[in-house]
């Protein structure tokens, strides 16, 4: 039985290669992608999540926006470790899918009650 997982990262290159990772491994079963600031602001870790999905024809994983600043310090001030889009400037498209409704945090806590244990 596949091990359910959710996703919570800040995807740039090696977020990134995290989500590719978890959707194709035999084990898990990946659940949803929460995603928030890192490196890149929340509104690019968001676009970036969708596009690999969609990339690896995985757009049922839905992916949830997060906070934007932590809780407890100052955002990091590094946008150009991943390149311009965060991804090593591999501009892939434009996602089409959607975020999901719920913020991340909602996401999240309505996936654990629907998969207890």
């Amino acid at each position: 039985m596949k091990k359910k997982i959710i996703l919570d990262c800040d995807p740039g290159m090696d977020d990134s290669m995290a989500i590719v990772m978890a959707a194709k491994s035999p084990d898990l079963d990946l659940v949803a992608v929460t995603t928030i600031s890192g490196n890149y602001p929340v509104d690019v870790t968001c676009v970036n999540a969708r596009k690999v999905l969609e990339m690896l024809g995985r757009a049922d994983i839905p992916v949830a926006r997060g906070m934007a600043n932590p809780m407890t310090r100052r955002s990091p001030s590094d946008p150009f470790t991943h390149g311009a889009d965060g991804q090593a400037e591999n501009f892939l498209p434009d996602p089409v899918t959607p975020l999901h409704p719920l913020p991340a945090v909602d996401r999240i806590i309505e996936t654990v009650k629907k998969y207890p244990g």
